[in-house]
């Protein structure tokens, strides 16, 4: 308990496992792991937080919460106005909480301000990468070199990419089945 309570991780675990069968040491072998992991990430440390609830294993939540540093560095980086670290950090995520929605929101964003810079490559790879963070709810009706069309979930198309010959007009398409 000593060695918990001043944050001596390491020299609690040693504690738990020399006390053996005593009370729930056995029980609580991992718990300074655990505690680690919640420290580290109220400093920032994510990669080294997560390998901390990877090593408190079945002690409580550890192992639903081994990608949640990860999205709370996701959340952090967009505060802070970096997108791009935002959707690596939400990508390594996975399925924690809303990760996946998050990801797909920046990247529909990013998309957005690339296709209206015309920077059609950049747009295209955007929406490919929202597209696969809904697991492919979204379905692609047509992928061309230089455009790419979509089925959104609500019925209604979207496209993106080079306008030659007006590929990309599809503003009044609805009720697309």
């Amino acid at each position: 308990e000593y060695h918990l309570a001043i944050g001596e991780w390491a020299e609690a675990a040693a504690a738990f496992a020399e006390a053996g069968l005593y009370k729930d040491a056995s029980q609580r072998l991992q718990e300074p792991y655990y505690r680690q992991a919640e420290a580290l990430m109220g400093e920032g440390k994510w990669d080294e937080a997560s390998a901390a609830f990877k090593a408190a294993a079945n002690y409580s939540d550890a192992s639903a919460r081994v990608t949640e540093p990860y999205y709370r560095q996701g959340e952090a980086l967009l505060a802070a106005g970096d997108e791009d670290g935002a959707v690596a950090a939400f990508e390594k995520a996975g399925t924690f909480s809303d990760a996946q929605e998050r990801l797909r929101a920046i990247c529909m964003t990013q998309m957005e301000r690339y296709r209206t810079a015309g920077r059609t490559a950049e747009a295209i790879a955007a929406f490919q990468k929202a597209n696969a963070a809904l697991n492919n709810k979204r379905k692609y009706i047509d992928t061309m070199h230089r455009h790419v069309v979509a089925l959104k979930e609500d019925g209604t198309v979207m496209a993106v990419g080079e306008n030659k010959d007006g590929r990309c007009n599809v503003g009044g398409w609805r009720d697309i089945v």
